[in-house]
């Protein structure tokens, strides 16, 4: 039996068995996995960021999402990151919609939203 892993990581067993094979994967990384954290205290348009800390210690603050349809499979993490009363209101592009909504809001302190880009609209994870 011949087993080679290619350069995308593709799995290839050449085998003369005539019987079930059983292949056991280890997934686990042997790398630290890094993100993009941004830390705002006023409205924002995210980017390239992945987790995005709002202190809304100052007031309201509004993030806009990216488009959607331009980033299809990209996941952002917006977390309150202050005890206050004032809302953090997520929001998206071109009338994408946000779980079906045309925005999200964060209320409650130190809650956060995961949302996803399906490539036409918004969904929180």
């Amino acid at each position: 039996m011949k087993t080679r892993i290619n350069d995308k990581g593709v799995i290839t067993v050449d085998s003369d068995l005539s019987s079930n094979l059983y292949i056991e994967v280890d997934t686990t990384f042997s790398k630290a996995f890094n993100v993009s954290i941004r830390t705002i205290t006023a409205n924002f348009s995210a980017s390239i960021e992945q987790v995005i800390l709002a202190s809304a210690s100052d007031g309201v603050i509004q993030v806009e999402l990216p488009n959607a349809k331009a980033n299809p499979g990209r996941i952002f993490t917006i977390k309150k990151v202050y005890d206050t009363s004032n809302n953090i209101t997520v929001t998206s592009p071109s009338s994408q919609l946000i779980d079906g909504s045309t925005k999200a809001t964060i209320g409650t302190p130190w809650a956060s939203y995961d949302l996803v880009a399906s490539g036409s609209a918004w969904y929180v994870i």
